[in-house]
């Protein structure tokens, strides 16, 4: 069962590369009719280099290409990239065993 999981979640995410280096790994999915990141991670190297930025950005237009009003994800209380999502418009909508729930409006 685990092999199965693992191997079905696996290939809902894509691998960031920067030449034949994996650096991070992102994973979109619809919910609650939003666009919602459910995963995004960069290597401690590249974080702080405009990367997640540039992605969330993209992440935007593509719900805004699928006529999604609003974009979500959810991130740990005691994560610093909090603040970075906040400075990105997003809200804290709900919290829930230690996480936040953010949701942006796109209109």
């Amino acid at each position: 069962m685990f092999d199965e999981r693992f191997y079905s979640d696996y290939k809902e995410k894509k691998i960031l590369l920067r030449s034949s280096r994996r650096i991070g790994m992102f994973q979109l999915s619809e919910r609650n009719n939003r666009l919602a990141v459910t995963g995004l991670f960069l290597s401690e190297k590249y974080q702080g280099k405009g990367i997640a930025k540039y992605l969330m950005s993209y992440f935007e237009d593509i719900a805004r290409t699928k006529k999604y009003s609003e974009i979500e994800l959810l991130v740990w209380d005691n994560n610093p990239a909090k603040t970075f999502y906040q400075k990105l418009g997003y809200k804290i909508d709900s919290e829930r065993n230690h996480k936040y729930l953010m949701i942006k409006s796109l209109k």
